[in-house]
């Protein structure tokens, strides 16, 4: 069934900012996509990519693919993935990915979106990839309104035999929801799992017409599954597009809404009415399949009493009208195909995807054409058409699931009548206050001249009333651009403040205001009672007001728009225009480095079209050319010497034949690449300060708790103990009064009382110490740190590395002793007399430490390979680690994997479970540096590990515990591993790499080694014991080489 997401999508595109009001922050992104226009965007390269072993990968130039050399250049370095899942025997479900690809955000930074078409059988992958939200329309041109620019979208073709989807077994159509929702939540399980960038990020559901109902059951399967930890992924919700959530409501309204816009006169009403009513008696008998022949007849009615009225938009006719025939001669099912399905299978788009899309994909079974099975897909689940599933929505709310509804105002097959009476018949707790709200009105404009939507949103449910609005909307028609976020700031402006909401709250009436605001003013009009602001509507006692989170986080996203968009435009006026050296007036668009002059379109054109100027090199306009010239020869500056640090040109290179250069280009990337890796290399050491300062607070603010507590239970002890005394001594008072009451004289020298011990003896004054030895310390400790500090950060930046150093310099360490040189003024030697540093030890036998001294070197300070090499090691495998799958050999310096097992001796150090090495070697103390070549790095990893590191069961994994630290390559990922947590990387596809080990400074980097040094990954931390170069090779054909280094 033909159920489109695409009229939300391009109606927003008129209405400025109805998306931005709604449920899911995502309507931002999507109206900041609108901003973005399609002639900004430069030519780049496409990245092909398919994904669980299923696809391929591959960077290709535009001019090289004549999939994307139609029309205007696509996105820049797009990114896309694909591959199938077998989700049951014989089934193949068939995926699409396009990562988001905004020019200012990671698509780390946004959403994911899955789309699901409706049918059941229309093509996600082909209808909404290229007729609705993908990167390209159905010509192969950018889509000036594609999700990709906003979010990742996830295109699935389902349910199975939908699109590429397909399957070999006649019996393995899904028959019903229970079916489609299992089949999901295979895919998805093992999507995020080969994805695991994509857990975090915020995943959404959006769904058109029967994907809808399909929608409302995978999402109820998914958070279930999220909840029991069986799929890890951060779902954020599900939006409910023209959804055929309810087709018995739908089917009963299609008369009165057709008669209130004057598409039926009385006796058509009464035709189309009966029909409904043959549809209701049939659904209340639970006879589904008889329901669903009676419904194609009820759209005979509407057909034959409206002259052909188009079912997704009723100011049309339907193009394909005439469908009562076609069933009276194929069946009830043909003829429901015919009109919702097949008019998503085109011969444009069928042939697109059967041709240069199959192409490009590369793992299209032969025998699978695309959308050859959906007649089958509509039939086989024909028997769930019209049953409703109310009760899953209402599931969905209870568990705390945002849900959005929002329908076309011109929509007929699902109209919004019939969306009202089944949200209506909803078990929902917040039903009741949902329905006394009144809705609110968004604009075209600012103005306020047109309503482009109503919309009303209480918890977590929002329902959208779109205005002129159909079912499906073709995406060409909406070539408009949006309005400004001026516009969209006015929306969210508290009317009392006149300002963008703060802290927004709701009443019961529908509006909103900020929290103090309102506030104020109830306190204010005390007198009056309490009444709203806006509406004047009067409230018997004072309403309780509830954070609407949804417009709170609304609010936060467009403020945090406004304050970029204000910081670009304050960019844009700080940046000088370029105007044509020729004419002096209009703006440049190039700038010739060979007649260094800058040209504007106009006079740019003899340089395109007169061969004479096709050597000429043309670059993005400059503003600095006199910058650019060198002094000496008159030359354009075209290279970077390294040697010498300056900008040469290409007469300078006869006197820099000895020299390195590079490109300026190259130089400033290597320039930004040093700089971003010396900002996360700042960033890591200021983090592990401040770990290391909030470590020590904790610690003493737990010393602080305990002396507390002790000093209580102290207390309580005394007070028990002066307690019984005072009662000691009341008896012994007691008796004494006695005796001496009595008044005989010989009586009271036979008396004897004893006096209890606290009388007799000198008076107790208890204390509670709460100044231990141990609080002193850390009290001491803490002043001096913060003296120390305070001093050091007083200092120049210059200055403070010597101040740090002070004290450091005058005791070294030989690696394997632990007996520092005494400094001045320490024990009762003499002052006047020079020390000798003590002579060193030898080193003990079996010793895993190096025994030379190294100068401690800073990872991020490193700008040449010649600095490691001297801390360079020489190292040997340990074929007593080895586990029996891995071969070595060149002299104990090569390692690789062997399908078969080797002869190895049993041992306890020998790896069990996964194939790994140790080298003999471990490392104490000092600075250390080796070098690995990698043969092939598809499935390795690189690291040091603890002796201690268990040898079997999978906690013997490197990374996969807090003994040891590596890199890791599965494929073409590159992640850093330790104790289970992974950090991905930018892989530099590099076959050499280097390690840098500073046991002393506790930090553990590794580099990419080729013409340059390239810091891959820095581990800051304190290893507590030695530790061994470690290698774990988990695919056959992997080999790792020691290299042989001299300093």
């Amino acid at each position: 069934m033909r159920f489109s997401f695409s009229a939300i999508i391009n109606k927003i595109r008129q209405l400025n900012h109805t998306f931005i009001k709604a449920h899911f922050q995502l309507y931002l992104f999507i109206l900041r996509v609108f901003q973005i226009s399609v002639t900004n965007r430069k030519p780049g390269a496409i990245l092909l990519r398919g994904s669980l072993g299923c696809g391929s990968e591959t960077p290709v130039g535009i001019k090289s693919v004549a999939l994307f050399s139609s029309g205007a250049a696509p996105l820049t370095e797009s990114k896309e993935s694909w591959g199938y899942v077998n989700v049951r025997d014989g089934a193949h479900m068939f995926w699409w990915l396009y990562y988001a690809n905004n020019p200012t955000k990671n698509f780390t930074q946004l959403p994911l979106v899955m789309w699901l078409q409706g049918g059941p059988g229309a093509s996600s992958c082909g209808f909404g990839n290229f007729e609705e939200i993908g990167p390209l329309d159905r010509d192969l041109k950018p889509r000036n309104t594609t999700w990709v620019q906003s979010a990742s979208v996830l295109f699935v073709d389902n349910p199975v035999g939908t699109g590429y989807s397909y399957t070999s077994a006649s019996d393995a159509f899904a028959k019903d929801l229970a079916t489609v929702a299992s089949d999901m939540m295979d895919l998805l399980k093992q999507f995020f799992q080969s994805k695991p960038e994509f857990q975090s990020v915020p995943f959404y559901i959006f769904s058109e017409s029967y994907g809808g109902k399909m929608a409302a059951a995978i999402a109820l399967s998914l958070n279930e599954a999220v909840q029991t930890g069986s799929i890890k992924c951060n779902f954020a919700g599900v939006a409910l597009g023209d959804s055929w959530i309810s087709p018995l409501d739908s089917v009963l309204t299609w008369g009165p809404y057709l008669y209130s816009t004057s598409l039926l006169d009385d006796r058509g009403l009464a035709e189309v009415t009966n029909a409904a009513k043959r549809v209701q008696e049939a659904v209340e008998r639970q006879e589904f399949d008889t329901a669903t022949e009676l419904w194609s007849l009820a759209e005979n009615a509407v057909e034959q009493n409206t002259n052909g009225v188009n079912f997704y938009n009723i100011l049309t006719k339907d193009p394909d009208g005439g469908k009562g025939n076609y069933a009276a001669q194929n069946g009830h099912l043909a003829s429901l195909y015919q009109r919702h399905v097949k008019p998503l299978h085109r011969q444009t788009l069928d042939q697109l995807m059967n041709g240069e899309i199959r192409k490009k994909l590369k793992i299209i079974p032969d025998s699978v054409t695309w959308g050859g099975q959906s007649a089958e897909v509509f039939s086989s689940m024909s028997g769930d058409f019209m049953k409703p599933v109310i009760d899953i929505v209402d599931q969905l709310l209870a568990a705390k699931v945002n849900v959005t509804v929002y329908n076309g105002q011109l929509d007929l097959i699902v109209d919004t009548m019939g969306q009202e009476v089944w949200v209506k018949k909803l078990k929902w707790p917040g039903l009741a206050s949902f329905s006394k709200m009144k809705w609110t009105p968004l604009y075209v404009s600012a103005d306020q001249s047109d309503t482009a939507a109503f919309y009303k949103s209480y918890e977590n449910f929002t329902f959208y009333w779109i205005l002129k609005a159909g079912h499906m909307y073709s995406t060409e028609k909406m070539a408009g651009g949006p309005s400004s976020l001026s516009s969209l700031e006015d929306e969210l402006t508290c009317s009392i403040c006149l300002s963008i909401f703060h802290n927004p709250v709701t009443t019961p009436c529908g509006h909103n205001f900020c929290l103090s605001c309102l506030e104020l003013t109830w306190k204010d009009d005390l007198a009056i009672g309490y009444s709203c602001p806006q509406c004047r509507h009067q409230f018997y006692a004072k309403p309780t007001l509830h954070k609407n989170t949804v417009l709170s986080s609304v609010v936060a996203t467009v403020s945090k728009s406004l304050k970029d968009k204000s910081q670009d435009e304050t960019k844009g006026a700080d940046s000088t225009v370029i105007f044509c050296d020729t004419c002096m007036v209009n703006k440049a668009s190039k700038t010739c480095l060979t007649c260094m002059v800058s040209y504007c379109d106009s006079h740019l054109r003899p340089h395109h079209e007169n061969p004479v100027f096709q050597g000429h090199q043309l670059t993005e306009p400059l503003p600095d050319l006199q910058q650019r010239i060198c002094k000496e020869h008159h030359k354009t500056l075209e290279f970077y010497c390294k040697d010498h640090s300056k900008c040469i040109c290409g007469a300078c290179l006869h006197s820099h034949l000895t020299c390195r250069f590079t490109s300026l280009d190259g130089e400033i990337a290597e320039k930004e690449d040093s700089a971003a890796n010396r900002k996360a290399a700042f960033e890591a050491e200021y983090r592990v300060m401040k770990d290391l300062i909030e470590k020590e607070e904790r610690e003493a603010m737990n010393l602080v708790d305990k002396e507390e507590q002790s000093a209580q239970a102290r207390i309580q002890s005394l007070m028990h103990k002066i307690t019984k005394n005072i009662e000691e001594m009341s008896s012994c008072k007691d008796q004494i009064e006695s005796v001496l009451a009595q008044g005989q004289r010989i009586t009271l020298l036979q008396c004897t009382v004893e006096f209890p011990q606290s009388v007799t003896f000198t008076p107790y004054a208890p204390g509670v110490n709460m100044n231990s030895k141990q609080m002193k310390m850390y009290k001491s400790s803490a002043f001096s740190l913060k003296k120390y500090l305070t001093d050091v950060l007083s200092l120049p930046v210059e200055e403070r590395a010597q101040k740090l150093n002070e004290g450091t310099d005058q005791t070294s360490v030989v690696a394997g002793d632990s007996t520092p040189t005494k400094k001045p003024g320490d024990g009762n030697k003499k002052s006047n007399k020079s020390v000798k540093p003590p002579k060193p030890k030898d080193p003990p036998k079996n010793t895993s430490c190096a025994s030379k001294i190294v100068k401690p070197i800073n990872p991020t300070e490193v700008t040449n390979r010649h600095d490691l090499l001297q801390n360079a090691a020489v190292l040997k495998l340990d074929a007593r680690t080895a586990h029996k799958r891995i071969v070595i050999s060149d002299n104990f310096t090569k390692a690789s994997v062997s399908d078969e097992l080797m002869s190895y001796p049993d041992n306890p150090v020998r790896f069990t479970v996964c194939s790994q090495v140790l080298c003999s070697k471990g490392f104490s103390k000092g600075c250390h540096y080796w070098e690995v070549k990698l043969t092939s790095s598809n499935f390795c990893a690189i690291g040091v590990a603890s002796g201690s590191i268990e040898r079997k069961g999978p906690t013997s994994k490197l990374g996969r515990n807090k003994e040891s630290w590596c890199i890791e390559w599965f494929n073409v990922k590159l992640s850093a591993w330790h104790d289970q947590r992974e950090t991905v990387l930018e892989n530099p596809s590099s076959s050499r790499v280097g390690v840098l080990l500073d046991c002393d400074g506790g930090s553990l980097t590794f580099y990419s080694i080729s013409d340059r040094v390239y810091p891959i990954h820095t581990y800051s931390c304190r290893f507590p014991e030695a530790v061994y170069p470690a290698f774990w090779l988990f695919s056959s054909g992997t080999t790792v080489s020691l290299c042989k280094l001299t300093a």
